[in-house]
């Protein structure tokens, strides 16, 4: 398995991330526009720490594979009442979105080893937090 690093989201990977939401795997459960304009507005107020989500790109020795952000739960609120009307959510739980932007890459345990990598990453970043919820679709 590769080592898998993570760098923060930069603008100057928006052409990536653009080109990533694009894929038929990653458009149907990220619903992003991957226009440059609305990355912007999706995005920007992350890099520039305005919004409290932290995203970056996932490493696999060195080659951008992929998309991660942590955030807690409780700074999203409409968020985290959907959540609380289907499962209790604790106080100061955190949440992982993810995805891998290549086809070519799913199904070789990548996807597994940078979740496994990134809330490793994140306990430390976040020690406080009580727990980190990873919701995801059943069909995902």
């Amino acid at each position: 398995m590769p080592r898998i690093s993570f760098r923060p989201l930069a603008r100057a990977d928006f052409s990536l991330l653009g080109r990533w939401l694009r894929q038929p795997h990653v458009a149907r459960w990220w619903a992003d526009d991957p226009s440059p304009t609305a990355l912007e507005q999706d995005y920007g107020a992350c890099i520039d720490g305005r919004e409290p989500a932290h995203v970056f790109i996932a490493l696999a020795d060195s080659a951008p594979v992929g998309l991660v952000h942590r955030y807690r739960l409780a700074a999203y609120p409409e968020y985290l009442a959907e959540l609380a009307a289907l499962i209790d959510v604790p106080a100061r739980a955190s949440s992982i979105d993810f995805f891998l932007g290549e086809p070519t890459l799913l199904r070789q345990g990548l996807g597994s080893a940078m979740l496994r990598a990134f809330a490793d990453a994140s306990w430390r970043a976040d020690p406080d937090a009580s727990c980190i919820l990873v919701p995801t679709h059943a069909d995902n």
